[in-house]
């Protein structure tokens, strides 16, 4: 029996390893576990809480936190900050300076470990933010739990490609991927989509034969029916039930 090899694996807290109440759901704790491939947390809850999920599950604490803000792998013990706290607060600072409020009381919990970015609860008003952010060549990204001022470039993607460099793994982009997809189509044959176009594998023997594009449509596969003239025939009068007699004999009933 040939021993199981996963391919990597990013995965999100909230909405993927919790269910609506926001709990982690425990049939998760031992397929991550037993990953034999390197497990990422990608979330945009703050730094100090996948690191915490990542040490009671006991996987190696590989995370992405503050949706790409924060990178840190532990074979390489490698930790990169790719936003800028100080200039998300500043926005932060000029709205409530407008009258806003963050939303989170006294204690600010999502906020106080934050390392690259500010959040703004989701019932605060949107558009104010948004205009504070651009003045100050920021950004604000709605996760549908939070509105997160952050830098430029940050994202889950650039975090990603951060993590998979630090693992030496191939992050999936570029004209390498492409390659990839074109085989795997290649190899299902038949009818599919390619840059949006709808193509069809052509058959071996066949190398000039026109693509789909120069085809002559086909027609409707059954002929259209002849219109019927304005004369129609009569209909035969139906035949009088017949009963039987008494003697067996068979007689036809008067219609009246």
């Amino acid at each position: 029996m040939s021993e199981r090899t996963d391919p990597p694996l990013a995965v999100d807290i909230d909405g993927t390893l919790t269910n609506a109440r926001q709990e982690l759901d425990p049939r998760v704790f031992e397929v991550l576990r037993s990953w034999t491939a390197p497990v990422v947390i990608a979330t945009g809850k703050g730094f100090p809480y996948p690191v915490a999920l990542c040490e009671f599950l006991k996987i190696p604490t590989n995370v992405i936190a503050e949706n790409g803000g924060v990178v840190t792998i532990e074979a390489t013990e490698s930790l990169t900050f790719n936003g800028d706290r100080e200039a998300a607060q500043a926005v932060v600072d000029d709205y409530v300076a407008a009258g806003y409020d963050v939303g989170f009381g006294a204690l600010d919990f999502p906020n106080r470990w934050r390392e690259t970015e500010v959040n703004v609860h989701v019932d605060s008003p949107e558009e104010p933010l948004r205009e504070i952010a651009a003045e100050h060549g920021m950004k604000v990204f709605d996760t549908g739990f939070a509105y997160h001022v952050v830098s430029p470039g940050v994202s889950k993607g650039a975090g990603l490609e951060t993590a998979a460099a630090e693992l030496d793994l191939d992050h999936g982009r570029g004209p390498g991927r492409r390659r990839r997809q074109r085989r795997r189509r290649g190899a299902r044959g038949g009818r599919h989509r390619h840059r949006g176009v709808l193509r069809r594998r052509l058959p071996r023997g066949r190398p000039d034969a026109p693509p789909l594009e120069a085809r002559r449509p086909r027609g409707p596969t059954r002929r259209p029916r002849r219109p019927r003239s304005g004369r129609r025939t009569p209909k035969t009068p139906a035949r009088p039930p017949r009963t039987a007699g008494r003697c067996g004999a068979t007689r036809r009933r008067a219609v009246a």
